[in-house]
């Protein structure tokens, strides 16, 4: 009867160690499992500003002939809209790229440069077809670095509107 406690006492103190040793590889796994939600959730959010950015810097180029050719007034519109994207350390530009067209698709007319373009530029009753296409990049530095994996990534968002002239 005493070798039987000896043994289950003895059983009791080789395991005694095993559950802090499953607590802290289970802890640090948990922590970087949680570390990393928090980066996908942030590079979730920067993509959708960064799509948003894009939306509003066409939306506002695509008013008139003079905001179509705006780059800086495009460029603010973008960052008015991406206001939270400066909290978060990332680097904002803005290209646009205007390009004109006739609005029939039966015509042969292939797209041309919208500098002096006019309503001859295209057969009747065509008219002249300018399409808005704005980039815009966002830079973004993630807080946790990985070995392997770029210090950096680059967000695209890309939108396109199409107006009359």
């Amino acid at each position: 009867m005493l070798n039987i406690k000896q043994s289950i006492r003895s059983k009791m103190l080789d395991e005694a160690g095993a559950a802090l040793v499953e607590a802290a590889l289970t802890g640090s796994l948990m922590v970087t499992m949680i570390l990393g939600t928090v980066e996908i959730g942030r590079v979730t959010y920067i993509a959708m500003e960064t799509t948003n950015a894009a939306k509003a810097a066409v939306a506002y180029g695509s008013q008139n002939q003079i905001t179509a050719i705006d780059q800086a007034g495009m460029q603010k519109a973008a960052q008015l809209e991406a206001t939270g994207l400066a909290s978060q350390n990332v680097a904002l530009t803005v290209s646009s790229t205007p390009s004109c067209s006739c609005s029939s698709p039966d015509t042969t007319v292939t797209p041309f440069s919208c500098v002096g373009a006019s309503t001859a530029s295209c057969p009747s009753p065509s008219f002249v077809e300018q399409t808005i296409n704005v980039t815009v990049t966002a830079t973004f530095d993630p807080v946790i670095h990985m070995p392997g994996l770029p210090r950096t990534f680059t967000l695209t968002g890309n939108a396109s509107q199409k107006r009359l002239n």
